[in-house]
Formats: structure tokens, sequence, C-alpha cells
């Protein structure tokens, strides 16, 4: 698939990266600093004056986030808004708020355009969010139990299968893609790989013999 951003295309995922790393510390940052970021400093002082003022450069960067997830295309650069390396405050500041933004769309729409985008991406590419976020951290490992627990166990010739269920309002995962999450997750010793071990571990210790969470465990935890 090719990728737009702006008037150039891109033929791969990693000149898209590029670029957006780029646009950060050059257009979007220009943009924030003209505005939000001139009254980070002295946000309290000036908030009671120019309340507004913040609310304008705050509204103006929904919309531009909002406009990026009008396809499937542009969505790509959302996500890579987040994965980039935030080497200023400047562009720190614009991925909070670019991360606040997509986790209330994402909890207001379950099942937009944006959750299905998101858990297309590969699960390396999630982490890396997620161990950056502790926000998105949660609503990630949020997702992925509850993925889990909807699963409804079936017998497919004698064999133990676990099926997922078919939601309109919310996006479900396969057993194995589920699987494949928490792999991903736990592979790096770090705090969220403690996070994910201790979540698995307290789920473990309330369930039965024939619990989802004892397949998991058996095939992610060493």
């Amino acid at each position: 698939m090719k990728l737009w951003l702006g008037r150039q295309i891109f033929a791969t995922d990693n000149e898209l990266q590029t670029s957006v790393q780029n646009w950060l510390k050059t257009q979007a940052a220009a943009f924030y600093d003209e505005g939000i970021g001139k009254l980070v400093p002295h946000y309290d002082k000036c908030m009671n004056r120019n309340g507004d003022y913040v609310e304008k450069y705050e509204s103006q960067l929904s919309y531009v986030l909002g406009t990026l997830c009008n396809s499937q295309e542009t969505l790509a650069i959302v996500v890579h808004v987040l994965v980039s390396d935030a080497d200023s405050e400047i562009v720190s500041e614009i991925q909070d708020f670019a991360l606040n933004w997509i986790l209330l769309k994402l909890l207001d729409e379950k099942n937009g355009s944006l959750a299905r985008f998101l858990w297309e991406q590969p699960p390396l590419k999630l982490r890396k969010i997620a161990a950056k976020f502790s926000s998105f951290s949660s609503y990630y490992i949020d997702s992925l139990i509850q993925c889990a627990s909807s699963l409804s166990l079936e017998y497919e010739n004698c064999t133990k299968c676990w099926k997922k269920r078919v939601s309109m309002t919310e996006v479900t995962l396969e057993y194995r893609d589920i699987l494949e999450h928490f792999k991903v997750l736990l592979c790096v010793e770090d705090e969220l790989c403690k996070t994910i071990r201790n979540h698995l571990s307290s789920l473990l210790a309330h369930e039965t013999k024939t619990s989802i969470w004892r397949d998991i465990c058996s095939n992610v935890l060493s």
C-alpha cells in the first residue's frame, strides 16, 4: 500500500516513519512552539486571561488528528507520531496531546476506523508505544484481557479450541493473535513485561482448569 503525507508518497513504512519524524521536528514543532508551547511555562498564570488561546491551538491539533483518521493511508501517520522519538520538549508535548486524543477516540469509538487500524499494526509497534506511554499501556492490556475473556470454548473433532465472538461494537481478536500480542509484550525484560506477568499471574490465580488464562499462560510464560 502506498502511503501519503501531504503531497509526498512513500512506498514503505520506514520511509513514512522518517518523514513523520522530520515533520515532528519542523512543522509540528514550530506550530506547537507558536501556540501551546509558549504558554506552557506560565500555563497557570495565562489560563484565566488566555484560555481561549490555548483552546484554539488544541482545537487545531485535534482537527489535524481527526483529518488524519479519515483514511487508511493517513491513519499510518497517527501511529508514527507516537512511535517517533521525542527529542525535544515540544515534540514530547505534541505526542502527549495526540495520545490523549487517540485514547479518547478509541474509548468513544471501540469499533471505529482508528481502533480497527490500530489492531492491524504489528504487535512490536504497539509494544513500543505501550513502553513509552503508561496510559496506552493500560488501554492495550485491558483490551487484550477483554478480547481473551470474550473467547468461547468449543470442541472441533474432540480438540479444544477458543473461538472469537463477532461484535459490531468493538474490535475482537482471534486466539492466536492474542497469544502473539502477549508473547511480544513479554519479549523484553522491562517494566512493561513485569506488569504483564503480574496481570497474567493474577488472572491465573482466580481461574479454573478450563480457563482461557491457563491456556494463554502455558503458551506465553516460560
